[in-house]
């Protein structure tokens, strides 16, 4: 019996270590802006139903905090700009966030999108990052310089 104990407490400490990976905050994050556009419930709320299905492979206590935030800081600069199709556009980012690295180039396919959930360091700044990313794109997207969502991505 001690031995299964060990094993439960050794995956519990690397359960614990483990951080929500960027591409994965970022799509959620696009994800709870999108559903608070088109249903009008309160971020917070979706940003919580959203953690749910991640919370039992990873502990990141900001998550809930941070997909809140960023989500509210995107819809805020998108009603301010009074763009024509923020919902249109937030289609776009996700896509782009889900099929591109950063720098536009398409990201290698791999087996489960590559995406582990592997001890990874807090980055403080992921709020602020994700943001100016987001606002740069959607600048891009309306020039037409970077890639669109195909007709059928949902």
């Amino acid at each position: 019996m001690p031995l299964k104990s060990n094993v439960r407490r050794q995956k519990a400490r690397i359960v614990s270590k483990k951080h929500l990976p960027k591409p994965v905050f970022e799509v959620a994050s696009v994800s709870v802006a999108r559903m608070h556009l088109a249903s009008a419930k309160p971020l917070r709320e979706l940003a919580e139903s959203i953690w749910a299905e991640y919370q039992t492979q990873c502990h990141d206590p900001r998550a809930v905090d941070d997909l809140t935030s960023s989500a509210a800081s995107l819809v805020s600069w998108l009603t301010e700009k009074q763009l024509p199709s923020p919902q249109h556009l937030l289609r776009h980012l996700q896509h782009f966030c889900q099929m591109f690295e950063d720098d536009g180039r398409p990201k290698k396919r791999r087996l489960f999108n590559g995406l582990r959930f592997q001890p990874d360091s807090y980055d403080p700044q992921r709020v602020a990052v994700f943001v100016r990313k987001a606002q740069v794109y959607c600048a891009s997207a309306q020039s037409g310089l970077v890639p669109l969502a195909p007709e059928g991505y949902q």
